[in-house]
């Protein structure tokens, strides 16, 4: 239409007419220099409508609930740190923080209830021992995980529950 005739006069591309494909070659150079017709205010309005709406899509899983994920997946190699977290989240440490704490939550909360979660669930299957629950939410001794399951739920992890 006339936009393209237009285009491709200010770009002095003389057009070919019945040609097997439809397309402007630009040199690469071209790319380095400053648009001359760029509206730096148009830009700006367009990013942060874009922002706004982006904001505005339900997001179908909260981030507590993919650190959660995360954390599930590495727990059996040991606890991982919030930075290890971070990472598979592909976001810094300080940024998940942040989000997280919008949420209402910490990483250090998540990770707990976590652990606990996964604890009773280990201990509620026949033939699974302590120290395989241990391993299983990431505590690298029995001792330690005893103490959280007291913390936890005020009784021995070896105690059958009442």
């Amino acid at each position: 239409g006339r936009y393209a005739e237009d285009a491709l006069v200010r770009l002095r591309v003389p057009p070919v007419f019945d040609a097997a494909n439809n397309g402007v070659v630009f040199p690469t150079a071209m790319f380095d220099e400053p648009n001359p017709e760029a509206d730096s205010v148009l830009r700006q309005l367009i990013e942060e409508h874009a922002t706004r709406m982006l904001d505005a899509i339900p997001h179908e899983e909260e981030l507590a609930d993919r650190v959660r994920g995360a954390i599930k997946r590495r727990l059996a190699g040991g606890t991982p740190s919030v930075d290890e977290i971070a990472g598979d989240l592909h976001q810094s440490a300080r940024t998940l923080r942040r989000h997280l704490e919008r949420e209402g939550t910490t990483y250090r909360a998540i990770l707990d209830g976590l652990r606990r979660d996964l604890a009773l669930e280990a201990l509620d299957q026949e033939g699974c021992t302590v120290d395989e629950a241990a391993q299983r939410t990431g505590f690298s001794d029995a001792s330690a995980f005893h103490k959280a399951f007291r913390r936890w739920t005020g009784r021995s992890p070896a105690r059958p529950s009442s």
